[in-house]
């Protein structure tokens, strides 16, 4: 089971999008410091079961300070 998204922007650890279980980040993806959108996986089958979310983050304010996020899929085929 996992998550398939598309992220570019700011590589960034404050331009990202993270995968909170229980509140604490155990995943997090950035982009490559450009605008093209890149296919990213998030394999979550260790966290079946538990409160999880996705939180994007756009907190830097420099060069690249920005994160574009598209099309979140759950999925249960690998990447």
């Amino acid at each position: 089971m996992g998550i398939r998204l598309y992220i570019g922007g700011g590589s960034h650890d404050d331009t990202c999008l993270q995968l909170l279980v229980d509140g604490k980040q155990v995943l997090s993806e950035s982009g490559g410091d450009g605008e093209r959108l890149s296919k990213k996986f998030f394999d979550v089958q260790k966290c079946v079961g538990e409160r999880a979310q996705l939180r994007v983050v756009d907190q830097h304010s420099g060069s690249w300070g920005h994160v574009n996020v598209d099309h979140i899929t759950l999925t249960d085929e690998q990447r």
